[in-house]
C-alpha cells in the first residue's frame, strides 16, 4: 500500500495547481509523505474565458441567464512551484509560490500571485486503524504584489489564513476518495470563503493515477458586479463563488520523476470568470535519509 499512496500523494500535489488558479487555494491531503521525504512540483496552468458569472447583465451582453460576455478573451497563465516535506509520521509542511500574467484585450498584469505556507497534522492513519485517514491543515496566505480593482487582476489581495479538515480512504486496493472542508479569511474587506474539495482517484497501475475532482467556493457576503454603487475598487470585496470540475492523469516516469496533465472547467459561479483550465506539471521526489 505504501508505494501506491506515495504515487497518490504526488498526484494530489499536481492537481493543486489547477485549484490555486481558480481561487480554491487549499487542497490538502490526508495521505502524507513519509518522514524525511518530500517533493517539488513545477506547474504551468493556463485558463481562458470569454464570459463571466454575473447576477445582472445588460441584455446586449447576456450569454446565459447568469452570464455576461467579456470585452474579449480573458487569459491568465500561471507558473507554480509547490513543495512538501514530511517531518514526522503525522506532520508535513507545504508551501507554494507563483507568478502569473493576465490579458484582456491587450491589457493586463504580470506579477507574483498569492503564496501560502502550511502545516498538516494527521490525527488518524487508515493504514494502522479501521478508520479513514483524517488530517487538520492550517496555512498562512501572503498576498502577491499585483494591483487589484480590475477584471484582469491576478487575485483579490490581502494577507490571511486558511484552515481545513481533510479525510481520505482507500475503498479498495486501488480506489480512493477524499474530502476537504475549510475556511479562508483575509483582511482588507475581502469576504471570508468556505470551500469544499472532493476527489476520487484510481491507481490504474504503479505508473498511472487518474483523478476526478470537484471544488466549490462560497463567500459569506460581498458586492455583486454591476449592482447599484459598485465601482472597480470593490472587485476584491465581491461575493465571488465558483464550482469547478476537473480530471487529471498522473504518470510516474522514473522512481523520482513524474508528470501530470489536468483539465478543468467552471460549471457555475457568481462574480467569477467562466473559465476553461489546462495544467501540466513536472514533479521530483526526494529523501533526506
Amino acid at each position: 500500500m505504501r508505494p501506491l499512496i506515495s504515487a497518490l500523494i504526488r498526484c494530489m500535489a499536481c492537481c493543486m495547481a489547477i485549484a490555486y488558479s481558480s481561487h480554491a487555494f487549499a487542497d490538502g491531503s490526508a495521505w502524507l509523505t513519509e518522514p524525511n521525504t518530500g517533493y517539488f512540483s513545477l506547474s504551468y496552468v493556463t485558463q481562458s474565458a470569454d464570459d463571466y458569472y454575473r447576477q445582472s447583465c445588460p441584455p446586449s451582453r447576456r450569454t446565459a441567464s447568469t452570464r455576461c460576455s467579456l470585452p474579449g478573451d480573458l487569459i491568465q497563465d500561471t507558473t507554480w512551484l509547490v513543495a512538501s516535506y514530511g517531518i514526522s509520521d503525522s506532520v508535513a509542511l507545504d508551501a507554494r509560490i507563483g507568478h502569473a500574467t493576465s490579458d484582456l484585450g491587450g491589457q493586463g498584469y504580470s506579477d507574483l500571485v498569492d503564496s501560502t505556507i502550511g502545516v498538516t497534522w494527521r490525527v488518524l492513519d487508515e493504514t494502522i486503524t479501521d478508520y479513514p485517514s483524517v488530517a487538520l491543515r492550517a496555512g498562512l496566505i501572503v498576498a502577491g504584489g499585483y494591483e487589484t480593482g480590475q477584471l484582469t487582476s491576478l487575485g483579490d489581495g490581502g494577507d490571511g489564513f486558511e484552515a481545513s479538515v481533510i479525510a481520505g480512504k482507500f475503498v479498495s486496493s486501488r480506489v480512493g476518495v477524499s474530502m476537504e472542508v475549510g475556511i479562508r479569511d483575509r483582511g482588507d474587506g475581502i469576504p471570508a470563503n468556505l470551500f469544499t474539495n472532493l476527489s476520487g482517484v484510481l491507481l490504474a497501475s504503479n505508473r498511472l493515477v487518474l483523478s476526478l475532482d470537484y471544488r466549490r467556493v462560497d463567500s459569506a457576503d460581498g458586492f455583486d458586479i454591476g449592482e447599484r454603487g459598485f465601482t472597480p475598487d470593490k472587485y476584491p470585496a465581491t461575493q465571488e463563488e465558483s464550482e469547478l470540475v476537473s480530471a487529471s492523469a498522473f504518470v510516474n516516469l522514473t522512481d523520482k520523476l513524474s508528470a501530470s496533465l489536468v483539465y478543468g472547467t467552471v460549471v457555475d459561479g457568481r462574480n467569477t470568470a467562466n473559465s476553461d483550465i489546462v495544467g501540466v506539471s513536472l514533479n521530483y521526489s526526494f529523501d533526506l535519509y
